[in-house]
Protein backbone atom coordinates (compact mmCIF):
# COMPACT_ATOMS: atom_id res chain seq x y z
CA UNK A 1 0.00 0.00 0.00
CA UNK A 2 2.84 2.42 0.84
CA UNK A 3 4.43 1.70 -2.55
CA UNK A 4 1.19 2.42 -4.44
CA UNK A 5 0.62 5.59 -2.44
CA UNK A 6 4.20 6.70 -3.16
CA UNK A 7 3.71 6.19 -6.90
CA UNK A 8 0.42 8.13 -6.88
CA UNK A 9 1.93 10.98 -4.85
CA UNK A 10 4.86 11.19 -7.28
CA UNK A 11 2.70 11.15 -10.41
CA UNK A 12 0.43 13.87 -8.98
CA UNK A 13 3.30 16.36 -9.09
CA UNK A 14 3.21 18.85 -11.99
CA UNK A 15 7.02 18.90 -11.80
CA UNK A 16 7.16 15.13 -12.40
CA UNK A 17 4.56 15.32 -15.17
CA UNK A 18 6.54 18.07 -16.89
CA UNK A 19 9.73 16.02 -16.51
CA UNK A 20 8.09 12.98 -18.11
CA UNK A 21 6.94 15.02 -21.10
CA UNK A 22 10.42 16.55 -21.38
CA UNK A 23 11.96 13.08 -21.51
CA UNK A 24 9.34 12.04 -24.05
CA UNK A 25 10.24 15.07 -26.14
CA UNK A 26 13.91 14.17 -25.89
CA UNK A 27 13.14 10.68 -27.14
CA UNK A 28 11.10 12.06 -30.05
CA UNK A 29 13.90 14.47 -30.95
CA UNK A 30 16.42 11.61 -31.06
CA UNK A 31 13.96 9.73 -33.26
CA UNK A 32 13.77 12.85 -35.48
CA UNK A 33 10.02 13.25 -35.08
CA UNK A 34 9.88 17.04 -35.14
CA UNK A 35 6.15 17.62 -34.53
CA UNK A 36 6.00 15.13 -31.65
CA UNK A 37 8.99 16.59 -29.76
CA UNK A 38 7.68 20.14 -30.18
CA UNK A 39 4.31 19.11 -28.73
CA UNK A 40 5.98 17.22 -25.85
CA UNK A 41 8.28 20.13 -24.97
CA UNK A 42 5.32 22.51 -25.24
CA UNK A 43 3.23 20.43 -22.84
CA UNK A 44 6.14 20.23 -20.38
CA UNK A 45 6.62 24.01 -20.44
CA UNK A 46 2.86 24.62 -20.23
CA UNK A 47 2.43 22.39 -17.18
CA UNK A 48 5.22 24.19 -15.34
CA UNK A 49 4.01 27.67 -16.28
CA UNK A 50 0.35 26.99 -15.43
CA UNK A 51 0.68 25.10 -12.16
CA UNK A 52 3.44 27.32 -10.78
CA UNK A 53 0.93 30.19 -10.72
CA UNK A 54 -0.55 30.77 -7.22
CA UNK A 55 -3.87 31.81 -8.80
CA UNK A 56 -4.22 28.42 -10.51
CA UNK A 57 -3.39 26.71 -7.21
CA UNK A 58 -6.08 28.78 -5.45
CA UNK A 59 -8.61 27.65 -8.07
CA UNK A 60 -7.66 23.99 -7.51
CA UNK A 61 -7.77 24.26 -3.71
CA UNK A 62 -10.89 26.39 -3.32
CA UNK A 63 -13.39 23.47 -3.62
CA UNK A 64 -11.36 21.48 -1.08
CA UNK A 65 -10.61 24.16 1.50
CA UNK A 66 -13.24 26.90 1.22
CA UNK A 67 -16.35 25.85 -0.73
CA UNK A 68 -19.37 25.29 1.59
CA UNK A 69 -17.06 25.49 4.60
CA UNK A 70 -18.88 24.90 7.88
CA UNK A 71 -17.79 26.58 11.09
CA UNK A 72 -16.67 24.01 13.70
CA UNK A 73 -18.80 23.30 16.75
CA UNK A 74 -16.14 24.04 19.35
CA UNK A 75 -18.36 22.76 22.15
CA UNK A 76 -17.51 19.25 20.92
CA UNK A 77 -14.02 19.88 22.32
CA UNK A 78 -15.56 19.54 25.79
CA UNK A 79 -15.97 15.85 25.00
CA UNK A 80 -13.32 14.56 22.55
CA UNK A 81 -10.62 16.20 20.41
CA UNK A 82 -9.24 14.07 17.60
CA UNK A 83 -6.19 15.30 15.63
CA UNK A 84 -5.61 12.89 12.76
CA UNK A 85 -2.05 11.70 12.13
CA UNK A 86 0.11 13.27 9.47
CA UNK A 87 3.86 12.67 9.05
CA UNK A 88 6.76 11.98 11.39
CA UNK A 89 10.22 10.76 10.41
CA UNK A 90 12.67 8.84 12.58
CA UNK A 91 15.36 9.00 9.88
CA UNK A 92 18.57 11.02 10.05
CA UNK A 93 20.36 12.98 12.76
CA UNK A 94 18.09 16.00 13.30
CA UNK A 95 16.42 17.63 16.33
CA UNK A 96 13.11 16.11 17.41
CA UNK A 97 11.07 19.14 16.32
CA UNK A 98 12.48 18.83 12.79
CA UNK A 99 11.13 15.29 12.48
CA UNK A 100 7.54 16.58 12.35
CA UNK A 101 5.85 17.71 9.15
CA UNK A 102 4.07 21.07 9.20
CA UNK A 103 0.66 19.36 9.02
CA UNK A 104 1.46 17.30 12.12
CA UNK A 105 2.61 20.30 14.14
CA UNK A 106 -0.46 22.35 13.25
CA UNK A 107 -2.88 19.52 14.07
CA UNK A 108 -1.26 18.66 17.40
CA UNK A 109 -0.73 22.28 18.45
CA UNK A 110 -4.37 23.06 17.69
CA UNK A 111 -5.40 19.99 19.73
CA UNK A 112 -3.34 21.18 22.70
CA UNK A 113 -4.79 24.70 22.49
CA UNK A 114 -8.35 23.39 22.35
CA UNK A 115 -7.62 21.03 25.24
CA UNK A 116 -6.44 23.88 27.46
CA UNK A 117 -9.56 25.87 26.56
CA UNK A 118 -12.22 23.14 26.73
CA UNK A 119 -10.58 20.28 28.70
CA UNK A 120 -11.90 17.44 26.57
CA UNK A 121 -10.04 14.16 26.11
CA UNK A 122 -7.63 13.89 23.16
CA UNK A 123 -7.67 10.81 20.92
CA UNK A 124 -4.48 10.06 18.96
CA UNK A 125 -4.14 7.33 16.34
CA UNK A 126 -1.43 6.15 13.96
CA UNK A 127 0.78 3.09 13.79
CA UNK A 128 4.15 2.53 12.18
CA UNK A 129 4.91 3.35 8.56
CA UNK A 130 7.82 3.59 6.15
CA UNK A 131 8.83 7.03 7.45
CA UNK A 132 8.87 5.88 11.09
CA UNK A 133 9.43 2.14 11.24
CA UNK A 134 10.75 2.05 14.81
CA UNK A 135 7.95 3.87 16.63
CA UNK A 136 4.23 4.45 16.20
CA UNK A 137 2.98 7.90 15.28
CA UNK A 138 0.53 7.82 18.19
CA UNK A 139 3.36 7.35 20.72
CA UNK A 140 5.30 10.32 19.37
CA UNK A 141 2.15 12.45 19.15
CA UNK A 142 1.39 11.65 22.79
CA UNK A 143 4.88 12.74 23.85
CA UNK A 144 4.53 16.03 21.95
CA UNK A 145 1.10 16.73 23.46
CA UNK A 146 2.45 16.08 26.96
CA UNK A 147 5.28 18.54 26.26
CA UNK A 148 2.59 21.10 25.36
CA UNK A 149 0.95 20.72 28.75
CA UNK A 150 -1.64 18.02 28.07
CA UNK A 151 -2.04 15.57 30.94
CA UNK A 152 -1.21 12.02 29.86
CA UNK A 153 -4.31 10.66 31.60
CA UNK A 154 -6.42 12.80 29.23
CA UNK A 155 -4.92 11.20 26.11
CA UNK A 156 -6.49 8.12 24.52
CA UNK A 157 -3.76 6.33 22.55
CA UNK A 158 -4.52 3.93 19.70
CA UNK A 159 -1.40 2.65 17.94
CA UNK A 160 -3.31 1.67 14.81
CA UNK A 161 -3.88 3.07 11.36
CA UNK A 162 -1.36 3.88 8.63
CA UNK A 163 -3.90 5.52 6.30
CA UNK A 164 -6.73 7.97 6.84
CA UNK A 165 -9.32 5.22 6.38
CA UNK A 166 -7.39 2.95 8.75
CA UNK A 167 -7.27 5.62 11.43
CA UNK A 168 -10.99 6.35 11.16
CA UNK A 169 -11.76 2.63 11.40
CA UNK A 170 -9.64 2.35 14.55
CA UNK A 171 -11.30 5.40 16.11
CA UNK A 172 -14.88 4.64 15.07
CA UNK A 173 -15.91 3.16 18.43
CA UNK A 174 -15.11 6.52 20.07
CA UNK A 175 -16.58 8.68 17.29
CA UNK A 176 -19.97 6.96 17.49
CA UNK A 177 -20.26 7.27 21.26
CA UNK A 178 -19.53 10.94 21.92
CA UNK A 179 -19.41 14.43 20.37
CA UNK A 180 -16.02 14.82 18.67
CA UNK A 181 -14.04 17.68 17.16
CA UNK A 182 -11.81 16.28 14.39
CA UNK A 183 -8.70 18.27 13.52
CA UNK A 184 -7.06 17.81 10.15
CA UNK A 185 -5.63 19.69 7.18
CA UNK A 186 -8.16 21.80 5.29
CA UNK A 187 -7.65 19.81 2.07
CA UNK A 188 -8.41 16.66 4.03
CA UNK A 189 -11.77 17.53 5.59
CA UNK A 190 -14.05 16.58 2.68
CA UNK A 191 -12.54 13.09 2.54
CA UNK A 192 -12.85 12.59 6.30
CA UNK A 193 -16.45 13.79 6.19
CA UNK A 194 -17.12 11.03 3.65
CA UNK A 195 -15.57 8.43 5.94
CA UNK A 196 -17.50 9.43 9.07
CA UNK A 197 -20.85 10.32 7.51
CA UNK A 198 -22.60 7.85 9.83
CA UNK A 199 -21.40 9.76 12.91
CA UNK A 200 -23.88 12.52 13.77
CA UNK A 201 -21.96 14.24 16.59
CA UNK A 202 -18.79 15.01 14.64
CA UNK A 203 -17.52 18.49 13.79
CA UNK A 204 -14.36 19.51 11.90
CA UNK A 205 -11.59 21.97 12.77
CA UNK A 206 -9.46 22.58 9.63
CA UNK A 207 -5.82 23.68 9.88
CA UNK A 208 -2.81 23.74 7.53
CA UNK A 209 -4.52 25.79 4.81
CA UNK A 210 -2.63 25.91 1.51
CA UNK A 211 -4.66 28.79 0.06
CA UNK A 212 -6.33 31.98 1.26
CA UNK A 213 -9.49 31.53 -0.80
CA UNK A 214 -8.52 34.43 -3.06
CA UNK A 215 -10.10 33.89 -6.50
CA UNK A 216 -9.16 37.29 -7.94
CA UNK A 217 -7.40 36.67 -11.29
CA UNK A 218 -3.75 37.67 -11.12
CA UNK A 219 -0.36 36.90 -12.66
CA UNK A 220 2.57 36.35 -10.31
CA UNK A 221 6.13 35.11 -10.37
CA UNK A 222 6.15 31.30 -10.79
CA UNK A 223 6.33 29.61 -7.38
CA UNK A 224 7.70 26.22 -6.33
CA UNK A 225 5.22 26.39 -3.43
CA UNK A 226 2.38 26.58 -5.97
CA UNK A 227 3.69 23.44 -7.70
CA UNK A 228 3.69 21.54 -4.40
CA UNK A 229 0.24 22.84 -3.45
CA UNK A 230 -1.06 21.73 -6.88
CA UNK A 231 0.36 18.25 -6.24
CA UNK A 232 -1.46 18.02 -2.93
CA UNK A 233 -4.71 19.16 -4.55
CA UNK A 234 -4.43 16.54 -7.32
CA UNK A 235 -3.67 13.83 -4.76
CA UNK A 236 -6.65 14.79 -2.63
CA UNK A 237 -9.03 14.70 -5.60
CA UNK A 238 -7.77 11.22 -6.52
CA UNK A 239 -8.13 10.04 -2.91
CA UNK A 240 -11.66 11.47 -2.76
CA UNK A 241 -12.60 9.64 -5.96
CA UNK A 242 -11.18 6.39 -4.57
CA UNK A 243 -13.01 6.68 -1.24
CA UNK A 244 -16.27 7.60 -2.97
CA UNK A 245 -15.92 4.60 -5.29
CA UNK A 246 -15.22 2.22 -2.38
CA UNK A 247 -18.19 3.61 -0.49
CA UNK A 248 -20.46 2.97 -3.49
CA UNK A 249 -19.10 -0.54 -3.78
CA UNK A 250 -19.81 -1.29 -0.11
CA UNK A 251 -23.30 0.14 -0.41
CA UNK A 252 -24.02 -2.03 -3.45
CA UNK A 253 -22.78 -5.26 -1.80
Amino acid sequence: MDIIKGIVVTLCSPLVIAGLFFLLGLWFSLAQRALAWKISYGIAAGVLLIFSQPYVTDLLLYPLEHLNRIEPDLENANSLIYPLACYYSDKGDVPEISRWAECSLQRLTAAAQLYHQYRGKILVTGGRSKSHENVSYAEKATALLVSLGVKKRDIILLKRGSTTAGEITAAMAFLKDRPTLIISSATHVRRIRLLVDNCKNVSFFPVDFLSLGNLTPRLEIPSIYALEASRRAFYEYIALAKDYYLRRQRAAS
